[in-house]
Protein backbone atom coordinates (compact mmCIF):
# COMPACT_ATOMS: atom_id res chain seq x y z
CA UNK A 1 0.00 0.00 0.00
CA UNK A 2 1.36 3.40 -0.95
CA UNK A 3 1.72 6.03 1.73
CA UNK A 4 1.88 8.81 -0.86
CA UNK A 5 -0.72 10.52 -2.97
CA UNK A 6 -0.34 12.53 -6.12
CA UNK A 7 -1.98 15.93 -5.58
CA UNK A 8 -1.37 18.70 -8.11
CA UNK A 9 1.57 16.73 -9.54
CA UNK A 10 3.30 16.65 -6.15
CA UNK A 11 4.11 13.67 -3.97
CA UNK A 12 2.65 14.24 -0.51
CA UNK A 13 2.98 11.66 2.28
CA UNK A 14 -0.36 10.69 3.81
CA UNK A 15 0.95 9.03 6.96
CA UNK A 16 3.92 11.26 7.82
CA UNK A 17 3.16 14.69 9.28
CA UNK A 18 5.81 17.37 8.93
CA UNK A 19 5.82 20.37 11.26
CA UNK A 20 8.03 23.34 11.92
CA UNK A 21 9.70 24.21 15.20
CA UNK A 22 11.33 27.60 15.50
CA UNK A 23 14.06 27.49 18.10
CA UNK A 24 14.88 31.16 18.12
CA UNK A 25 14.31 34.52 16.51
CA UNK A 26 16.69 36.65 14.56
CA UNK A 27 17.44 39.62 16.80
CA UNK A 28 20.91 40.82 15.91
CA UNK A 29 20.93 43.51 18.62
CA UNK A 30 19.42 41.39 21.46
CA UNK A 31 16.51 43.78 22.03
CA UNK A 32 13.60 41.36 22.27
CA UNK A 33 12.54 39.27 25.24
CA UNK A 34 11.73 35.55 25.13
CA UNK A 35 8.11 34.87 24.13
CA UNK A 36 6.17 31.62 23.86
CA UNK A 37 2.90 31.11 21.98
CA UNK A 38 0.41 28.42 22.97
CA UNK A 39 -2.67 27.82 20.80
CA UNK A 40 -6.05 26.43 21.83
CA UNK A 41 -6.08 23.52 19.36
CA UNK A 42 -3.43 20.84 19.01
CA UNK A 43 -4.87 19.39 15.82
CA UNK A 44 -5.21 21.41 12.66
CA UNK A 45 -7.45 20.77 9.67
CA UNK A 46 -5.58 19.21 6.76
CA UNK A 47 -5.61 21.66 3.81
CA UNK A 48 -4.42 18.84 1.51
CA UNK A 49 -7.78 17.20 2.12
CA UNK A 50 -9.55 20.54 1.58
CA UNK A 51 -10.48 20.84 5.26
CA UNK A 52 -11.55 24.33 6.26
CA UNK A 53 -9.29 26.57 8.31
CA UNK A 54 -10.01 26.84 12.03
CA UNK A 55 -9.63 29.94 14.20
CA UNK A 56 -7.52 29.35 17.28
CA UNK A 57 -7.02 31.32 20.48
CA UNK A 58 -3.46 32.31 21.27
CA UNK A 59 -1.83 32.83 24.65
CA UNK A 60 1.53 34.58 24.68
CA UNK A 61 3.91 34.25 27.62
CA UNK A 62 6.75 36.78 27.97
CA UNK A 63 9.70 35.93 30.22
CA UNK A 64 12.68 37.71 31.81
CA UNK A 65 10.74 40.87 32.73
CA UNK A 66 11.83 43.40 35.32
CA UNK A 67 9.01 44.34 37.70
CA UNK A 68 7.86 47.95 37.25
CA UNK A 69 9.12 48.36 33.68
CA UNK A 70 6.78 49.03 30.77
CA UNK A 71 6.94 46.64 27.81
CA UNK A 72 5.42 46.54 24.34
CA UNK A 73 4.20 43.25 22.86
CA UNK A 74 3.87 43.41 19.07
CA UNK A 75 1.99 41.01 16.79
CA UNK A 76 2.99 40.65 13.14
CA UNK A 77 1.04 38.91 10.37
CA UNK A 78 4.15 38.13 8.34
CA UNK A 79 7.82 37.48 8.90
CA UNK A 80 8.39 40.03 6.12
CA UNK A 81 7.37 42.85 8.48
CA UNK A 82 9.13 41.53 11.59
CA UNK A 83 12.36 43.44 12.27
CA UNK A 84 15.56 41.45 12.76
CA UNK A 85 17.76 44.26 14.03
CA UNK A 86 17.69 47.71 15.58
CA UNK A 87 16.73 49.13 18.94
CA UNK A 88 13.32 49.03 20.62
CA UNK A 89 12.20 52.10 18.64
CA UNK A 90 12.87 50.20 15.42
CA UNK A 91 10.42 47.50 16.55
CA UNK A 92 7.83 49.96 17.88
CA UNK A 93 7.83 51.91 14.59
CA UNK A 94 7.69 48.78 12.42
CA UNK A 95 4.72 47.42 10.44
CA UNK A 96 3.00 45.40 13.21
CA UNK A 97 -0.70 44.51 13.33
CA UNK A 98 -1.37 44.80 17.06
CA UNK A 99 0.45 46.63 19.85
CA UNK A 100 -0.13 45.77 23.51
CA UNK A 101 1.58 47.73 26.30
CA UNK A 102 1.83 46.45 29.86
CA UNK A 103 3.67 47.11 33.11
CA UNK A 104 5.38 44.05 34.54
CA UNK A 105 4.16 43.07 38.00
CA UNK A 106 6.03 39.77 37.79
CA UNK A 107 9.02 38.37 35.87
CA UNK A 108 6.54 36.57 33.57
CA UNK A 109 3.51 38.06 31.78
CA UNK A 110 0.68 36.09 30.18
CA UNK A 111 -1.42 37.73 27.45
CA UNK A 112 -4.53 36.16 25.94
CA UNK A 113 -4.64 37.61 22.44
CA UNK A 114 -8.21 38.71 21.60
CA UNK A 115 -7.46 38.37 17.90
CA UNK A 116 -7.88 34.84 16.56
CA UNK A 117 -5.12 32.94 14.75
CA UNK A 118 -6.18 31.04 11.60
CA UNK A 119 -4.88 27.48 11.44
CA UNK A 120 -3.75 28.07 7.86
CA UNK A 121 -1.81 31.20 8.79
CA UNK A 122 1.02 32.26 11.01
CA UNK A 123 1.68 35.07 13.46
CA UNK A 124 4.85 36.41 15.02
CA UNK A 125 5.24 38.10 18.39
CA UNK A 126 8.07 40.27 19.67
CA UNK A 127 8.32 42.00 23.03
CA UNK A 128 10.58 44.94 23.79
CA UNK A 129 11.18 47.24 26.72
CA UNK A 130 9.32 50.47 26.03
CA UNK A 131 11.92 53.18 25.42
CA UNK A 132 11.91 56.29 27.58
CA UNK A 133 9.83 59.05 26.05
CA UNK A 134 12.09 61.87 24.91
CA UNK A 135 10.23 65.16 25.23
CA UNK A 136 10.89 68.22 23.14
CA UNK A 137 13.03 70.64 25.19
CA UNK A 138 10.58 73.47 24.38
CA UNK A 139 7.76 71.72 26.31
Amino acid sequence: MSTNTNIRDERIPLITDYGIAITGVIDKDDVTLPVHLAVSKRDEPDPVLNAESRDMDGTVTVNNLIIGNTYVLLRYASYKFTPTEGDANNFIHSHFDVKHEFIADNSTYVYKDPKKIPSTGSVYYRCVLKPDVVRNSSE
